[in-house]
C-alpha cells in the first residue's frame, strides 16, 4: 500500500555523519512541501560506518526518516534496489550519500511538476562538479539519460515493467536502469530547472584510487550496454531508437579511451576487453551505424559525448574515424 508521495533513497556505504549530513541537510531545508508526503530511506550497504540515532533524529522536518542495513555488501546497484523494494511511495528518487539538492525549492519543484504532468518520468537540469586548474567547475546536466541523478521515476511504472538494477552490476548499474527506464517511458518530461549536485569527492569509488575507477570499470560499462541493447531488443524496441542509444554509448568509449589513464600500462588490460566487446557490436549493427556516423545528427551526438568525458582543453590521441577503422580490420 502507497502511503507517499515521494521516496528519497539515499544510498550509504562508508561516508560518515559529517558527509551525509550536506544531503541531509539539503532535504531538511526544503521549503513548500508538505514533509508528511515524503519518505526518506537510507540503505548501508554492509558498512560498519553506522549513522546514529542522535544523528538521524537531528532533522527535525524529515518525518518519515527510515535507516535500513544491508547484511553483507552488496554494490551499489543492488543496494538502490533494496530502496526501491522497501519504497511505499508513488514515486522515487535514487541519491548518493555524498551530494545534495542544490535549491530550497527543488522538491517543491518536482512535486508541482508531478502532480501536474503524472508523467512515468520526470528530467530536472542537475551540475556535476569537477575540478580543472585546481578551481572548481560546475558542468550543466540537462538532457543526459544515464545517471539516476536529478530524475525522479513512478514506481507503478517500474514495477508494471519489470525494471530492477541489474544484479550483475556492481558499478554503471544506472547505465543499465536509467537507459532501459528512458526507452520503455511513454511519459517523460523534463523540467527545466536545476535541481541536484554531484559533488566533487576525491575518495569516492568513481573518482578515487588514482583514476583506476576509469579502466578498471569500463568492461562493466560495455556490459551493462550489451545487457541493456539485450533486453530493448526483447522488448521489441524500434532499431532505429537502439542504434542511436549505441551510438551514444560507443562514443562515450571512444572519448574514455583517450583519456591520460589509458596510455598507462595498468589499462592494458581494460583496453584489450573493451575494444573486444567494441568490435562485436560494430559488426553486429555495421550498416545502422555506418548511416548514423555520416548523418548530419552525427556531429552534436559526438560534441554531448565528448563534453560528459573530456575537459575542452585535451586533445584526443586519436580521432574517431581512425578509431573505428582499426576496430573494423
Amino acid at each position: 500500500m502507497l502511503q507517499y508521495k515521494l521516496c528519497l533513497t539515499i544510498a550509504q556505504y562508508k561516508e560518515p555523519e559529517e558527509q551525509i549530513g550536506l544531503m541531509l541537510d539539503s532535504i531538511n531545508i526544503q521549503q513548500g512541501v508538505d514533509f508528511s508526503e515524503i519518505d526518506v530511506v537510507i540503505v548501508n550497504d554492509g558498512s560498519d560506518v553506522l549513522l546514529s540515532d542522535v544523528f538521524l533524529k537531528s532533522y527535525k522536518n524529515i518525518k518519515n526518516l527510515r535507516y535500513i542495513k544491508n547484511k553483507k555488501n552488496i554494490g551499489l546497484g543492488l543496494t538502490r534496489q533494496r530502496g526501491l523494494d522497501e519504497c511505499r511511495s508513488e514515486y522515487i528518487m535514487f541519491l548518493d550519500s555524498d551530494d545534495c539538492f542544490i535549491s530550497g525549492v527543488a522538491l517543491h519543484t518536482i512535486m508541482t511538476a508531478l502532480d501536474a504532468n503524472k508523467p512515468e518520468i520526470l528530467l530536472t537540469t542537475w551540475l556535476e562538479e569537477r575540478e580543472q586548474g585546481g578551481k572548481p567547475v560546475f558542468i550543466i546536466k540537462n538532457n543526459e539519460m544515464t545517471w539516476c541523478h536529478g530524475k525522479v521515476f513512478s514506481v507503478d511504472f517500474l514495477r508494471k515493467n519489470k525494471l530492477v538494477f541489474h544484479k550483475e552490476l556492481r558499478v554503471h548499474e544506472d547505465t543499465y536502469f536509467v537507459g532501459l527506464a528512458c526507452e520503455l517511458a511513454q511519459n517523460m518530461i523534463r523540467i527545466d530547472f536545476v535541481s541536484f549536485l554531484w559533488k566533487l569527492n576525491k575518495n569516492s569509488m568513481v573518482r578515487g584510487n588514482d583514476g583506476a575507477y576509469q579502466y578498471e570499470a569500463l568492461p562493466v560499462f560495455m556490459r551493462a550496454v550489451e545487457l541493456l541493447i539485450e533486453r530493448l531488443e526483447s522488448e521489441k524496441q524500434p532499431e532505429e531508437n537502439i542504434v542511436n542509444r549505441i551510438v551514444h554509448f560507443m562514443l562515450i568509449v571512444y572519448f574514455n579511451l583517450q583519456m591520460p589513464v589509458f596510455k598507462e600500462e595498468r589499462a592494458k588490460q581494460s583496453i584489450i576487453e573493451s575494444e573486444k566487446k567494441y568490435r562485436l557490436l560494430l559488426k553486429k549493427y555495421h550498416l545502422h551505424l555506418e548511416k548514423q556516423f555520416n548523418s548530419g545528427s552525427f556531429a552534436s551526438k559526438y560534441n554531448t559525448a565528448r563534453d560528459r568525458v573530456l575537459s575542452s582543453d585535451y586533445m584526443e590521441r586519436e580521432s574517431f574515424a581512425d578509431f573505428i577503422k582499426r576496430l573494423s580490420i
